[in-house]
């Protein structure tokens, strides 16, 4: 059971995280993780016992009908002994938006892999998939299943997933992260689903949250790991520390 200090307490859920999960080892991340973007980032001051890293690792572009890739560019300094995690994140070309071709979903799979590589047995997946990019993103996952033998797949989600529009396949992945900010219009249906029943109506996707530095929600009660995300650069000095005391 993890005790925290703060508005909320969580309670650990043995076993797996999803129902499929195809990777048995036991899942030693942290119980909060700090999601890290593309900037110069320095996280020496963390204490490895504190918190683990989710870094972005890798960026891809689908723009018509290619698939960009591009590695981090920017410095990230960590602890040696802290948790780091990859993190693929996948952007749109608005203006030639993608063909979404077999050669762009085997660079994506390749991409995933690879930043899979460089992880200490997990990998996430950050992708906004749109409404028409729906079937390519669970192909996507479906050529992935061969990497769960080894490594455990995280996805994030955007919030509205969670709710009724339930497209995604939570069998294909380990974990599924709902992002409780910028949710938009939707924002306001869901804090107050989530007030009164203190859970999404997708299941899988009261495991894990991600929470906006400073601007909190009420996470389901069987969430265990919080993804965090803050808007400005991570310092010993932010709110992160401040209003999640040990």
């Amino acid at each position: 059971m993890i005790h925290r200090v703060c508005w909320f307490v969580f309670h650990w859920l043995p076993g797996a995280l999803l129902a499929s999960v195809a990777v048995q080892a036991p899942d030693d991340r942290p119980a909060d993780m700090l999601w890290v973007w593309e900037r110069p980032t320095d996280l020496r001051w963390l204490p490895p016992q504190r918190a683990g890293v989710a870094y972005l690792r890798t960026q891809v572009l689908l723009k018509g009908d290619t698939a960009q890739v591009t590695r981090r560019r920017q410095p990230i300094h960590m602890p040696a002994a802290i948790y780091k995690m990859p993190v693929v994140h996948v952007d749109i070309d608005n203006l030639q938006p993608p063909t979404l071709n077999d050669q762009q979903l085997q660079t994506l799979v390749a991409t995933v892999q690879a930043a899979a590589a460089h992880g200490a047995g997990w990998v996430q997946l950050d992708f906004e998939a749109r409404h028409s990019q729906r079937a390519f993103y669970l192909q996507l996952l479906s050529r992935l299943q061969p990497m769960r033998r080894h490594t455990r797949l995280s996805v994030t989600a955007l919030a509205s997933w969670c709710m009724q529009d339930t497209w995604l396949d939570a069998k294909l992945v380990d974990e599924v992260v709902p992002m409780l900010f910028r949710m938009h219009r939707d924002g306001p249906a869901i804090r107050e689903h989530l007030k009164r029943y203190r859970r999404l109506p997708v299941e899988a996707c009261n495991q894990a949250v991600g929470l906006l530095v400073g601007q909190p929600v009420p996470p389901p009660d069987t969430a265990h790991r919080l993804y965090w995300f803050h808007q400005g650069d991570w310092q010993a000095t932010t709110r992160f520390d401040k209003e999640n005391p040990q």
